[in-house]
């Protein structure tokens, strides 16, 4: 009996509508100027924001932080909370701008949280609890941490962007020391309702190693002649020394991972002789040296310190340690090994230190584009501390820890790394932020390089809108947003900064400059094509909706476009008209739009009109809508109904779209089906992305069903049920189908399946199947017949007509009523198309006349029946060879062959030749997010991000024989893998650095996977990463496939003929005669005489041809012995 699973009777209770409102991240920029107006009558800052957005009286705004800057401009940072619990991520930020003496607001706000929370702030685990649960979660997916560090947390709302939906959660800070003994770090937002992971992240903020690699030696300086001395500290008596001062500590970690030392070097003054390692001369020194350029460049370009407390620079973290990181206390550095020098230079010390400095301003969260733009600032840092030391920078990131080329990545042209993104319009869910940063190095370097402007002047507005205008969870487009503000506060020159940002797709739409002050933004103006230094146009009304564009700007309207959100009115009918919502079809969140509910005399504000029959035809107002009738008149009624079952045996996706909170939609999936042959599945996908489809449906009171199966990473991986947007159910794991069902209430609903994956780790089958998806409502049998009137309509039957349901119209022996209650066609004779009748299948045999294979076996019901094998129960009937032909019968009814007779067998592949000169001939298919290409006359996996896999696989029939290709592969060694898998076993693998090597695989007769996979891991990407193939072949040795008399095994290894080409050299004499005969297969003319074997009457002889020469019975008798010898192999 499959397993039943019911969620909570609050769905029952959910008001009638599409939608039900809920919480809502909103940008607070839109609405300055009714904050402004609302600061003249009276109410400012934090009141201005709570009443301008009907917030909650338990929502608070406390500020965080003011300061202002050197033009005079003030800027404030405010955090919301909700009863005391702070809004994690979401922070408004307060300018009050001197010159314009006005206030400008930037940030984000979460609206109607409460509503998702149902006003409830006390959680149902406590931290202990959580934190607790976490680390078993932790020891199954990243392997056993141990020396727990850190176990942090603090109490939050959090707002998922992905569902749409607020959660009081904990924000849990774990830092410990994996299996390797290494310093990890991770973040996590745990629902602390549930204990259920909502988010992660790493939170270790290494200087990345991405690139291809690269690096120049900088030769041996010493501090205190080429370059200044350092600035330590003594005992007093100059005897011993310390690399210590009030801003910058170094300290020996002396190749443990011990990071809670913290203890400063210590010297002889006399001397300071640190050793040498891995070809730098004294790493600790550099290290002390580039903290203090560093809190210098802080301290003379912005009057302020990089970090609130003194720099500690950890140096000589364990063996070979190729990295660095920040841990939020202090800056860690490795020793570098064959691909890096110790990792201590200018670029990568300024970086580290600048994660910091991020992390006590913005505090920009290390995920998604937020951490794109964290890296990126980090690396924008190293570039202008490069600046500050030596007054030019190389525009490479970390050149002078690399043994080998320019560096990690690069700020021109970020791609070059062969990961790395150029614009924003590259990036997607779950890219690494080392890569993603590339939008923001790119816009640095274009801005750096504008007249007027230099690595320095850019570098302070970066600073300066991490300080006061980027929060949080800013995206790419906003913190465009603030650094065109800084440049606003620091009088530089706006446009230039908007059109680099604007290069790299990341574009601010609004500004508070107002060069005109025509109450349009200039930015806005620059937009959307008006003249910011014309004042008219604001008066204006370019689309002639009624509405003069400055208003339009101002309310979030387009100016340019007469009915701004398409629902069929006019954005003056109504604004001016009907007080709907400008930008939203569908007002009143009732399934209708506006212009619709207009249309017809319904009240576009009030979703109770949905559920309501105006025409009392039996179908309500929504319906009417859904069915394209009109809801006035009674006659016009729908003449096929919707299905109230989902099968999907019809293979159609129609009404089941991509979802709304989804990057990818389902498709129809074969591999399983809960009933039939047919289900729903998600799509394959990659780390921190989300496949699903949305349902929208009218229903009567009752009960919604549907059978799910799931196959994810227990605790990390969620299958969730979204219903009228609340979450309904979630499911995690590995359930085989489960029926889940739920009670809804009468009207209209909206249904998301939706499968979320986390950002690490894949587990099972990583997917989830959906099937039988059933609602009360359209469920009409008007005339008792047994049949959905709906079914009648679509099978041509008469809904009105109870006499029909006795009929057998396709003359199969079922009658129709059983063919609807059987999942049959009452039109077709065979539903299934196995040869036996739907009559036949449920009188006779009992099977399902809509499965060719009703127990699943993989043998045909007809053949089964045929064949004294049982189609009822699966047993060994698939896996057994009836003919003993060397091919089970499930493989021989695949492929089309007689599971009884040893004659008849599948088209097996006996050879096969690939070098990929035009294309692969195979039939292979994409198995992974990402793919393999064929480039250049080889097969390439397609460039990698981190934790992300290439595949193909082909699967097909086989002869026994041998797979075996060649491979160049330049990846990092233990870590990337390329493999070479059959039938989900792995059969060989290769990492490291090496040209032509070769993997093969033995394959048994009959059917097989063959895949070829290559696996990047989660953190360095220090080679070209990339990995190639050339030279693929099969080949069954024992089998004859040309019919020449040569097995393939001789023609391939012995003569080196083809075995797909009887004759391989084209003379007119198959390979098998011309070796019984003595001539060269693979030679035309084997005497060299100038005459093709084939018209040669003497080919082994150079000095005759033809029968002048009295050859000919020579020839004829070579021929005959030719013949004799031959036999065919198989």
């Amino acid at each position: 009996m499959r397993k039943s699973m019911i969620w909570s009777s609050v769905i029952a209770a959910l008001s009638v509508g599409m939608t039900v409102n809920a919480a809502e991240r909103v940008s607070v920029s839109n609405a300055n100027q009714d904050l402004n107006l609302m600061s003249k009558q009276g109410k400012v800052g934090v009141e201005a924001l709570k009443a301008h957005f009907k917030m909650n009286k338990e929502t608070e705004f406390a500020r965080v932080k003011q300061k202002a800057d050197r033009k005079g401009n003030t800027h404030s940072r405010f955090q919301q909370t909700y009863k005391g619990v702070p809004v994690f991520g979401l922070q408004v930020t307060q300018h009050q701008k001197a010159a314009q003496n006005k206030t400008y607001y930037a940030g984000h706000i979460l609206s109607d949280l409460e509503k998702d929370l149902k006003g409830n702030v006390k959680p149902k685990f406590t931290a202990d609890e959580v934190i607790s649960s976490l680390k078993t979660k932790i020891d199954t997916k990243f392997g056993k941490w141990t020396n727990y560090e850190r176990e942090n947390s603090d109490l939050v709302i959090y707002f998922d962007k992905r569902l749409k939906k607020a959660f009081l959660a904990y924000h849990v800070e774990l830092m410990a020391q994996d299996e390797k003994g290494h310093v990890v770090r991770r973040m996590f937002i745990v629902d602390a309702q549930s204990d259920r992971i909502i988010e992660h992240w790493n939170a270790l903020q290494h200087f990345d190693i991405t690139g291809p690699g690269g690096n120049q030696k900088t030769g041996q300086y010493n501090y205190g002649t080429e370059y200044p001395a350092l600035n330590g500290t003594d005992d007093g008596n100059g005897g011993t020394c310390y690399l210590e001062n009030t801003n910058v500590r170094a300290v020996d970690l002396a190749n443990t991972t011990n990071t809670s030392l913290n203890t400063p070097y210590e010297f002889a003054c006399s001397e300071n002789t640190y050793q040498a390692i891995n070809g730098a001369f004294s790493p600790i020194n550099d290290a002390f040296y580039f903290g203090n350029v560093a809190f210098d460049m802080f301290d003379e370009w912005y009057q302020t310190a990089p970090l609130p407390f003194q720099l500690s620079m950890k140096v000589h973290y364990g063996t070979g340690y190729e990295n660095a990181f920040w841990d939020g206390q202090a800056m860690t550095f490795g020793d570098g090994a064959s691909t890096f020098y110790p990792l201590v230079d200018i670029n990568v010390s300024v970086h580290e230190i600048s994660h910091g400095f991020t992390d006590f301003n913005s505090d920009l969260i290390y995920s998604g584009e937020s951490g794109g733009m964290n890296e990126a600032f980090s690396d924008i840092a190293g570039e202008a501390g490069e600046y500050y030391w030596k007054g030019s920078v190389d525009w490479f990131i970390g050149g002078d820890i690399m043994k080998n080329g320019d560096g990690l990545r690069f700020f021109e042209t970020p791609s070059l790394d062969g990961a790395s993104i150029d614009h924003y319009d590259e990036y997607y869910n779950g890219i690494d932020v080392h890569y993603s940063s590339g939008v923001y190095n790119r816009a640095y370097f274009l801005l750096s390089n504008m007249e007027g402007w230099d690595p320095k002047k850019a570098f302070d507005i970066f600073v300066h809108a991490n300080q006061n205008y980027w929060t949080p969870d800013s995206t790419m487009a906003e913190g465009a947003c603030g650094l065109i503000e800084s440049a606003v506060d620091l009088d530089y020159d706006y446009i230039s900064v908007y059109v680099a940002m604007s290069a790299v797709g990341a574009v601010c739409e609004n500004s508070s400059t107002d060069t005109d002050n025509d109450s349009m933004s200039d930015i806005s103006e620059l937009i959307i094509g008006f003249d910011m230094e014309d004042p008219s146009d604001a008066n204006q009304d370019f689309d002639g909706d009624g509405i003069i564009n400055k208003v339009e700007l101002l309310k979030g309207f387009d100016p340019k476009d007469i009915d701004t959100d398409d629902d069929g009115l006019t954005d003056s009918e109504e604004y001016n008209l009907y007080a709907t919502d400008v930008t939203s079809a569908d007002s009143d969140s009732d399934g209708m739009p506006d212009g619709y509910e207009v249309n017809y005399g319904f009240n576009p504000l009030n979703a109770a009109d949905a559920a309501t029959d105006s025409d009392s035809d039996g179908v309500s107002n929504l319906g009417e809508y859904l069915d394209g009738t009109d809801p006035t008149d009674a006659s016009s009624v729908r003449t096929t109904g919707a299905y109230s079952v989902y099968d999907f045996e019809n293979q159609d996706l129609t009404d089941f779209p991509t979802s709304i909170y989804a990057d990818y939609g389902m498709e129809i999936s074969s591999t399983y089906a809960a009933s039939g042959m047919y289900s729903a599945a998600s799509m394959d996908m990659t780390h921190n992305e989300i496949s699903g489809s949305d349902l929208n449906f009218v229903s009567e009171e009752g009960t919604i069903s549907f059978d799910l199966k799931i196959s994810t990473e227990a605790n990390w991986d969620f299958f969730y049920l979204v219903l009228d947007g609340q979450i309904a159910f979630e499911l995690s794991g590995e359930y085989d189908w489960v029926t889940v069902s739920g009670p809804i209430s009468a009207g209209a609903h909206s249904m998301s399946f939706v499968y979320v994956k986390d950002g690490s780790v894949s587990t099972g089958e990583d997917k989830i199947w959906i099937d039988n998806v059933y609602y009360t409502g359209l469920v009409v049998d008007e005339d008792g017949d047994g049949m959905d009137d709906a079914w009648e309509a679509n099978n041509g039957l008469d809904p009105m007509d109870p006499a029909d349901g006795a009929l057998d119209t396709d003359g199969d022996g079922l009658i129709n009523a059983d063919e609807f209650s059987n999942g049959a066609n009452p039109n077709v004779a065979d539903t299934d198309g196995d040869g036996l009748t739907d009559g036949q299948e449920v009188n006779a045999y009992s099977t399902n006349p809509a499965m060719m294979d009703t127990d699943g076996d993989g043998v045909d019901d007809k053949a089964e029946i045929d064949n004294g094998l049982d189609p009822l129960v699966a047993g060994s009937d698939g896996t057994d060879d009836l003919d003993n032909d060397g091919f089970d019968n499930a493989t021989e009814t695949k492929y089309g062959s007689d599971i009884n007779d040893a004659n008849s067998m599948p088209q097996a592949v006996e050879y096969l030749m690939e070098n990929f000169n035009n294309g692969a001939q195979g039939n292979w298919t994409r198995a992974a997010a990402e793919s393999f290409v064929v480039e250049n006359g080889r097969l390439w996996a397609e460039p990698l991000s981190n934790s992300k896999v290439a595949a193909i696989e082909m699967t097909d029939v086989f002869m026994a024989g041998q797979l075996s290709f060649k491979a160049n592969v330049d990846s990092e060694e233990n870590v990337d893998m390329f493999r070479l898998l059959v039938d989900g076993v792995v059969m060989g693998e290769l990492s490291g650095q090496m040209t032509n090597a070769t993997l093969s695989a033995d394959l048994t007769q009959g059917e097989h996977t063959v895949r070829l996979e290559y696996v990047k891991n989660a953190f360095l990407s220090s080679k070209v990463d990339r990995v190639s193939i050339d030279n693929l072949m099969f080949l069954a040795p024992a089998v004859d496939s040309d019919g020449d008399g040569l097995s393939n095994g001789e023609e391939v290894d012995t003569y080196n003929t083809d075995p797909m080409n009887a004759d391989t050299d084209g003379d007119g004499i198959n390979d098998g005669q011309e070796v019984a005969n003595g001539t060269n297969p693979t030679k035309m003319d084997s005497d060299g005489d100038g005459y093709a074997d084939g018209d040669d009457l003497f080919p082994n002889d150079a000095s005759r041809w033809n029968n002048n020469s009295g050859g000919s019975m020579y020839f004829f008798i070579l021929m005959l012995a030719g013949l004799a010898g031959l036999r065919r192999r198989r």
